[in-house]
């Protein structure tokens, strides 16, 4: 495989996702259970919430970070420097006013959250405290995204994944020492906001470095923005209503059934989350990718990426999804406690089946936005936020937080018929329907001796945490491996995947005995 071809880019900048994700997920595994008892689960539902609120403020965040990637990476490409540097400063000033904005909510609602969160263990003014400190990060990660941005915009994706594990490494452990000391949340969130404010300045040094005109400096070219806002208003809406669609039932738990309730709820959620986290690793490098071939009118190659990119990543997903289902109840008795297993199983196992469709809708997603398809991705977004408002008013008082998942579970059904439409109205795609019936046939045929050697010779042996963390990836490279003796892979994709493992294990040889500098 040619180190400048374009699949060969493809998969090195995933693998630096992949790198990142893993890193993060073997933080989580070890480091969340020590805080959560430290804590205990009332505070740590709290924590969530806070968590939650910061996060329902990508309501107000007006699309930069699309922006901010789909023009640096169209217009980098074309050469337009003067259009990127306006666009580039004109966002800036909005970025200001939008975080200092985020900072005010914030603390207003940590002022009133005494009133609709109440809590037997925390105060109106620590409640302040902590969402004010919340909205410091806030402001400060506002003021940070073009140099976030930039590395993703120009697929440099070494730089953003050395500083985010550098980052996640620092932050997680800063909060496992202080909650191992003892400390609460007014400490957590000071610590975050101390390094959000280092690695603003560190971020700066390596954006400016791959783009030097990528500074913190203030302008209004009213014709870039407008002309991004074409493209922007519709995603942001999407955004918003993403936003709603993934954090709103976070919001409406504690005010149903508690605090406590939210860490049921949230933490076999964020397991469940971790399907997509592996196939949006993908996501954040086609997205600057189509933007790049979009503006160079290029449908026939986007067409060949798509096709190729889905196949895959469903059997991956697929394989992920159904690993964790199999693993569920046993994955919370070891990584948590009984009472997790007891009250959280049947919500892991609805939530792994929602983020299993959310892991192909959020490529989907990047495709779209890479095409400017915002229009479309801003109703469809909404529609499925409405319906899971709606279904949480009535499943949730109801059933609990198992209700609360199924309201999720139904609300991303419509992610199908999104696939359809896209094929057939954006990319010109037809006759996939029999594809689709191939390869999701070809999955049940897998999943049927998979699910019997798990059942009687794999499940058998977890009986420890180590042997959850072991034994899980494991039946999910065995899934790929059935998948691959069935002969069910594509003879390209096959062959492109083993000539960047070739690659990518010489590079890491030669790293290891330092014959290299990455």
């Amino acid at each position: 495989m040619e180190k400048d071809s374009l699949t060969y880019k493809t998969f090195k900048n995933t693998s630096y996702g992949i790198i990142n994700y893993a890193w993060m997920f073997v933080f989580s595994i070890f480091i969340t259970p020590v805080i959560v008892l430290k804590l205990g689960v009332e505070t740590y539902g709290i924590y969530l919430l806070v968590l939650s609120v910061s996060s329902l403020l990508g309501l107000f965040d007006l699309g930069i970070g699309q922006i901010l990637v789909k023009y640096i990476a169209q217009y980098y490409a074309t050469g337009e420097t003067k259009k990127m540097k306006d666009l580039m400063y004109s966002l800036n000033l909005i970025l200001l006013g939008m975080s200092f904005f985020c900072l005010v909510v914030l603390a207003l609602v940590g002022y009133w959250a005494h009133v609709f969160f109440p809590s037997q263990i925390i105060t109106p003014e620590y409640y302040f405290t902590i969402f004010f400190l919340a909205g410091c990060l806030s402001f400060v990660s506002g003021l940070n995204s073009l140099f976030a941005m930039v590395p993703v915009a120009l697929q440099r994706f070494d730089y953003s994944t050395k500083i985010g594990l550098v980052s996640i490494t620092i932050s997680n452990l800063t909060i496992l020492f202080l909650a191992l000391l003892g400390y609460g949340l007014k400490a957590i969130f000071l610590s975050q906001l101390i390094y959000a404010l280092i690695f603003l300045l560190i971020q700066r040094h390596y954006a400016q470095k791959i783009l030097p005109s990528a500074e913190l400096k203030f302008a209004w070219v009213w014709s870039e923005v407008k002309n991004a806002y074409k493209f922007g208003i519709a995603t942001y809406m999407s955004n918003a209503a993403n936003s709603a669609l993934t954090y709103f039932d976070r919001l409406l738990i504690p005010i149903f059934l508690g605090p406590t309730a939210l860490s049921y709820y949230a933490l076999p959620g964020n397991v469940a989350a971790k399907t997509p986290g592996v196939i949006n690793t993908l996501s954040g490098v086609i997205f600057p990718m189509i933007s790049g071939l979009n503006g160079q009118q290029d449908l026939e190659k986007i067409r060949y990426i798509y096709k190729r990119a889905f196949n895959l990543l469903t059997v991956v997903s697929f394989a992920v999804s159904i690993s964790l289902i199999l693993f569920a109840n046993k994955l919370l008795l070891y990584w948590l406690s009984a009472d997790f297993a007891a009250k959280s199983t049947k919500v892991l196992i609805i939530l792994v089946c929602t983020y299993f469709f959310l892991s192909l809708g959020g490529t989907l997603n990047a495709f779209l936005l890479g095409l400017s398809k915002t229009k479309f991705l801003f109703k469809s977004s909404l529609f499925m936020a409405l319906v899971n408002i709606g279904l949480l008013f009535v499943l949730l008082p109801r059933f609990g937080i198992v209700g609360a998942a199924w309201a999720y579970l139904i609300s991303v059904l419509p992610i199908m018929y999104m696939f359809y439409y896209s094929e057939k109205k954006f990319l010109q795609i037809s006759g996939r329907g029999f594809e689709y019936l191939k390869l999701y046939f070809q999955l049940a045929l897998t999943a049927v001796p998979f699910v019997l050697l798990c059942k009687f010779a794999i499940l058998p042996l977890v009986n420890s945490l180590k042997a959850v963390i072991v034994l899980g990836p494991v039946s999910v490279l065995i899934f790929l491996l059935i998948y691959r003796v069935f002969r069910f892979y594509n003879p390209e994709d096959l062959s492109a995947i083993n000539s960047f493992v070739r690659v990518a294990a010489k590079r890491l040889k030669a790293v290891v005995f330092r014959k290299v500098e990455i």
